[in-house]
């Protein structure tokens, strides 16, 4: 696709993109940008308006020793037709800690056209939105854990919203979040404008009213060792109310729940590779899934250090997130010493 205006981004820990370069592509779509900076510490994304969509290319880094890369930038027609899209499967674990729920959420959604799905028109003032993922209230953060980059995504009070366009086929998603809850009682909703094939709720250690609901209660399962109750809707029509209600929680003070999601204490990782296992057909992550985890963040933390020296992170920013990527560190590390002895990680 010639006469395509396509920018190059600079990609930072916050989340933040600084335009660095752009340039106009040829008559076959082929586009050059010349004399950067190849410090392995940089992230770069190709991006591009096109047909409304707002288009945005893998994020990609040099290598030491590397100066020449090549970066694809796919686009699509376009579709402002809600009934493009539709959740094949949600799956939301729910788990009590202590002053707080914990929430993993593994999503697969498919937009069925061969056209890019980029949401209605927006209002004034407003930006675009493609796919809306609803939360519930009082959620104050949001973990991007697969499937979207968080520049790439905006947490309102209705739930997450997505700017880029969704392309043609299945995606994968895995979000985490907290909820503050002020009562002995706590309802969780999902309503969506899109379709949903499949939602279910499993809850670790927490009872669920009984009564009429739209989810049906499926008794309790076993996963990885670990006891759930399953509540399940199949076949949930766009705008459709699903609600289950939590009773027996613990009260607490919600604004010392809403300090501790300041301070960014997530859910363990072993939750969210638990969460993964499950939206990939309950296989439990490999030792070599595990294996490459590691060293990936081995390699973020390494980053943040040279980002941090360079000054491109804020010292705060740089504590909070080498935190989290240690803790995870940590927690890899048991579940590869798990593997290694079942016994033991059975008696821990």
């Amino acid at each position: 696709m010639g006469g395509v205006a396509v920018q190059l981004v600079s990609l930072f820990p916050s989340g933040e993109a600084l335009t660095i370069a752009a340039t106009t592509t040829g008559t076959e779509g082929a586009f050059r940008f010349e004399g950067l900076n190849t410090e392995v510490s940089l992230l770069y994304q190709v991006r591009a308006a096109f047909h409304d969509g707002d288009f945005r290319g893998q994020a990609f880094s040099f290598t030491p020793g590397e100066s020449r890369l090549a970066a694809d930038l796919p686009v699509f027609d376009t579709t402002a037709d809600p009934g493009a899209v539709r959740f094949t499967s949600v799956l939301t674990l729910v788990e009590l800690d202590g002053r707080r729920l914990l929430v993993t959420q593994p999503i697969k959604v498919l937009n069925t056209t061969d056209s890019a799905y980029i949401g209605p028109a927006p209002q004034d003032g407003e930006s675009r939105r493609t796919l809306v993922i609803p939360l519930p209230a009082g959620v104050k953060t949001v973990q991007y854990l697969e499937g979207l980059l968080p520049e790439d995504a905006e947490l309102t009070a209705a739930g997450v919203f997505f700017r880029v366009p969704l392309a043609p086929g299945p995606r994968n998603m895995l979000l985490r979040y907290e909820v503050p809850v002020a009562a002995a009682r706590y309802r969780l909703t999902w309503r969506s404008e899109f379709a949903t094939d499949q939602f279910d709720i499993l809850l670790l250690g927490l009872r669920v009213e009984s009564g009429p609901s739209s989810l049906k209660d499926e008794g309790v399962i076993t996963v990885e060792g670990r006891e759930f109750r399953r509540l399940v809707a199949r076949g949930v029509a766009p705008g459709a109310a699903l609600q289950a209600t939590l009773v027996g929680l613990p009260v607490f003070d919600v604004q010392q729940a809403l300090r501790w999601a300041a301070l960014g204490v997530g859910l363990s990782l072993g939750t969210a590779l638990l969460a993964m296992a499950i939206l990939k057909g309950m296989r439990p992550p490999t030792a070599e899934a595990l294996a490459a985890e590691r060293e990936r963040l081995l390699v973020e933390v390494g980053g943040l250090d040279e980002r941090l020296e360079a000054g491109q992170i804020r010292p705060d920013a740089y504590s909070r997130r080498r935190r989290r990527r240690l803790a995870r560190l940590l927690a890899l590390d048991q579940a590869l010493e798990a593997r290694e002895d079942p016994r033991g990680a059975h008696e821990a």
